[in-house]
């Protein structure tokens, strides 16, 4: 379960940013991968995949211990993500001798954010590889589809169903999960009513109805957790927002919307294999594909992390690594309490 969105600032920021929700413990820290890597996929069989070597350096979150990222940016302000996709992903198959040309689903990332500088060299990169299911030990058959996000806010949304590969356009920025990303642009049709400002008053055969306090501009807005009511909220949540004058109001605006999708633990229980789990929200990611800087705020610490691919050597020789803040840090201001001054007013008395 995850969310992601795209917002563009007055200054022609581009900031996308995107949720990470699970039900066990992922492992996640932060990766920098500079350029010149060497990577080789993973097949079913176990032979050696499409080998590659970064073009460009990158950074973004990882986890399972793995070497390459599941979210990230790269130098020229690629943002690429995997996002679970359950009971609609079918790979494409991988036939003797198809073994060079093919990547896991867990590889498509790394390969994307090492490989390509825009949306349209990704769609075309994709094309020219197989992408098979490979079981990871502790993850099983990751079943994902990738949103990508380039510096001009171009995006498309790769996925694989029936062993075929479809490359969406995504004019939104948004993306959640199951079903196809087709059907949630067709599903937005049944939310054309949907509107920020509040309804006016109306009769009902005389009788005069209003509205019971502010919100009925977007009555009517589904606020379940399921995919498809999140991409409704989030397409309409996104539309709504007043466009940020900079990068950091963008980066700001971003967090504040992904912030309505955070899923407090208990409040989602998924089932998988006999097995149950409560699903949250793990981490969120913004990604200033600009300036080219990615922040993360954790399940434990909601202050903000960032990395830096300005500040990084991008032809470095090995991958660099640091964990998630895990505990809330808190600033004690009891300390800087002041008279206040003449002009403010004084509290009432209270009665006796």
């Amino acid at each position: 379960m995850c969310t992601h969105t795209k917002i563009v600032s007055a200054d022609g920021v581009v900031v996308t940013g995107r949720t990470m929700e699970g039900a066990f413990e992922m492992d996640a820290d932060l990766a920098f991968l500079p350029r010149g890597l060497s990577f080789v996929g993973l097949t079913p069989t176990g032979a050696a995949g499409h080998p590659w070597t970064n073009r460009y350096a990158y950074a973004g979150a990882s986890a399972f211990a793995a070497p390459g990222v599941l979210d990230g940016l790269n130098e020229k302000g690629l943002a690429a993500g995997a996002f679970f996709f359950p009971g609609c992903v079918g790979y494409q198959a991988m036939a003797p001798g198809d073994e060079l040309k093919t990547l896991s689903q867990a590889d498509v990332v790394d390969y994307l954010l090492g490989n390509c500088a825009t949306a349209d060299e990704a769609a075309e990169a994709i094309r020219d590889v197989l992408v098979a299911s490979v079981e990871y030990p502790g993850a099983g058959a990751l079943p994902l589809h990738y949103p990508v996000v380039d510096a001009s806010g171009s995006g498309i949304v790769i996925e694989h169903v029936d062993g075929e590969l479809h490359v969406h356009d995504n004019p939104l920025g948004v993306c959640t999960n199951a079903p196809s990303f087709d059907w949630h642009l067709k599903n937005l049709h049944q939310y054309v009513h949907l509107d920020p400002t509040d309804a006016g008053p109306r009769t009902f055969e005389g009788y005069g109805a209003f509205g019971w306090g502010n919100g009925t501009g977007m009555l009517g807005l589904p606020g379940d957790f399921t995919p498809p009511s999140r991409f409704v909220r989030m397409a309409a949540f996104t539309d709504a927002a007043p466009q940020p004058k900079s990068a950091s109001e963008a980066v700001d605006r971003v967090f504040h919307l992904l912030n309505h999708f955070d899923i407090p633990t208990g409040a989602v229980v998924g089932v998988v294999e006999g097995n149950s789990g409560a699903e949250r929200t793990l981490y969120t990611a913004v990604r200033d594909q600009s300036n080219l800087r990615y922040y993360v705020s954790s399940e434990e610490c909601r202050g903000l992390s960032v990395l830096d691919l300005n500040a990084l050597d991008l032809d470095g020789n090995e991958i660099l690594r640091t964990g998630l803040l895990k505990e809330q840090a808190v600033t004690d201001v009891t300390a800087q309490l002041a008279v206040a001054s003449a002009a403010t007013s004084a509290p009432a008395t209270p009665a006796t």
